[in-house]
């Protein structure tokens, strides 16, 4: 027999709406207002009605839960995300496994019980909650993201006729842009890089591509923040008012700006805490560390998720070099846009405006204006500014050669003991850990991970600590001693591009490789017909043989 460890849909949600009702009741005794605590208990009762017969509004009611009951930490999370999945089921709606979206099946006949019949890889979400594994595995997806409801009726709901999508602003704003208190503010201002800067209206506070761009703290006026993608097109982000902060993860590593920021109307005053301050802030004051490195984190995938900012590809889908490309940006968690060099009219705009021939694409379009035709991966990351500079001088206290989960472990215990540490990859963070849809074995995560989100959080984690990682970089030869033979007091890694670094220590993780078949000439179809498992490669063999 299954054990669900929910209670049914009327006591998740009656306990919801407990913890609600007594918060307001308390608060309105203690200011002696009856009248108020009537109508706050008539309003809760409203909206309890309503989100038992619409998932959208029971989102909305659960995510106006008090502190302390947020739907969106790790158990209220499950909670909530168990008691969209019982919504499902009793709305006979399916569940789109892929996407994490809820989809309307349709009755068979008209007047008889809804049946599920659900487009092709969805299954129903009555199934979903019976099949254990399923249902843990959606519990656990779902409680990281939103939901997605696609068109259609709902029976017995009435008309649901426009694709409703709850995006990472909408869900988890209170994360993304939070607010410090006063004291919050008075501790982050021990850690800044430099004085508090004043920004005439209009005037430029960072911009797109701008290299070790600086994290603003607000203390008065605004920054209107903006992003903008290799074509030069804008589109608004948010506005940080005052005890708000500005920056991603790229303002851990000092790479360059992924977004530009103008001061508003009034003006602004701020403080700037470039990377080493920034991190310095985030490991003195263990609770503004975690409020600024969430943010960061839910910056940096909001940025992937809404697109429009990064670099634009521009060649003909399904080639290997743009193949390759796409693959090198989406492992190593940079946004980037794709047009169809022939039919997309942007694409051919683009292709007309620079000139270029067909063995010269892809093209990319870097956001600082750079134009590379048919770049390496080295020559993407250079200009993305991925790449650090490394000085050939520096001696690392270790250097790490391999960026998978191993690499990244030894990067993280040895920064955060205060080491100068260097991690190189020839490819992107992550390993063949990265390129997982799903890993089930992790010590610690009893329903499984996403591949790419727990080498990203060891990524952030080596970022967070003051490990330099760069990517791609890929190391020829080990140097162990001088020229004569005797030892020295460092080791010497040659690189493939003629660069040298130096390290006192040298750890070596350079995993696996994929097992080849032995078939002839095989390289010479990699990417452009044979491809080895990865969410880009897997889109275009979807539905062929």
């Amino acid at each position: 027999m299954r054990k669900f460890r929910v209670a049914p849909l009327a006591t998740a949600l009656t306990t919801a709406c407990a913890v609600l009702f007594i918060t307001a009741a308390s608060a309105t005794a203690a200011e002696n207002e009856p009248e108020k605590q009537a109508s706050a208990a008539e309003r809760t009762a409203q909206e309890l009605e309503l989100a038992r017969t619409n998932p959208l509004a029971l989102h909305d009611f659960l995510k106006r839960m008090p502190k302390g009951a947020d739907p969106h930490n790790h158990l209220d999370g499950a909670v909530y995300a168990e008691t969209f999945i019982r919504v499902g089921a009793e709305d006979e709606l399916c569940v789109d496994t892929t996407a994490k979206a809820f989809s309307k099946s349709q009755p068979t006949e008209a007047g008889s019980e809804p049946q599920p019949v659900c487009e092709a890889g969805d299954v129903p979400a009555a199934e979903a909650y019976k099949n254990q594994r399923l249902y843990d595995g959606l519990v656990d997806s779902f409680s990281m993201r939103g939901f997605v409801f696609r068109g259609g009726h709902r029976a017995g709901r009435g008309p649901l006729n426009r694709r409703v999508a709850m995006s990472l602003v909408e869900t988890r704003a209170h994360q993304l842009f939070p607010v410090l208190d006063a004291g919050q503010i008075e501790t982050a201002k021990r850690f800044a890089s430099g004085p508090a800067r004043d920004f005439a209206p209009g005037e430029i506070v960072f911009d797109v591509g701008e290299g070790h761009a600086p994290a603003w703290l607000v203390l008065k006026g605004s920054i209107d923040v903006v992003r903008r993608d290799g074509l030069d097109r804008e589109a608004a982000i948010t506005t940080h008012h005052a005890g708000q902060f500005s920056g991603e993860v790229s303002q851990l590593a000092g790479r360059e700006s992924l977004a530009s920021g103008r001061a508003g109307a009034e003006g602004c005053t701020a403080f700037p805490f470039d990377a080493a301050h920034v991190r310095a802030l985030m490991i003195g004051s263990a609770e503004i560390g975690e409020i600024m490195m969430r943010a960061f984190i839910l910056r940096r995938v909001g940025l992937l998720e809404e697109g429009g900012v990064g670099s634009v590809l521009v060649g003909t889908p399904g080639t290997a070099d743009l193949t390759r490309l796409e693959g090198f940006l989406r492992r190593n968690g940079y946004p980037y846009t794709v047009l169809d060099a022939v039919n997309d009219a942007d694409g051919r705009a683009v292709v007309e405006r620079f000139g270029v021939l067909v063995d010269e694409l892809p093209l990319m379009l870097c956001p600082n204006g750079t134009v590379l035709k048919r770049p390496t991966d080295a020559e993407a990351g250079a200009c993305l500014g991925i790449t650090p500079e490394l000085n050939p001088d520096t001696v690392f206290d270790m250097a790490v050669v391999g960026a998978g989960p191993a690499g990244l472990a030894a990067a993280v215990y040895g920064a955060s003991e205060g080491l100068s540490v260097l991690v190189l990859d020839s490819r992107a963070f992550g390993g063949q850990a990265g390129a997982s849809a799903r890993i089930e074995n992790y010590f610690g995560f009893p329903t499984g991970i996403d591949g790419m989100k727990l080498t990203a959080r060891a990524f952030n984690q080596a970022l967070k600590f003051g490990a330099e990682i760069a990517i791609p970089l890929e190391v020829a030869k080990l140097d162990c001693g001088s020229s004569g033979g005797t030892s020295c007091d460092s080791l010497k890694l040659e690189l493939t591009n003629g660069q040298a670094v130096r390290a006192k220590t040298v750890v070596i993780a350079s995993g696996a490789r994929y097992r080849r078949p032995p078939i002839p000439n095989l390289a010479e179809f990699e990417g452009a017909g044979a491809y080895w498992a990865s969410p880009v490669e897997a889109k275009l063999c979807a539905g062929k043989r």
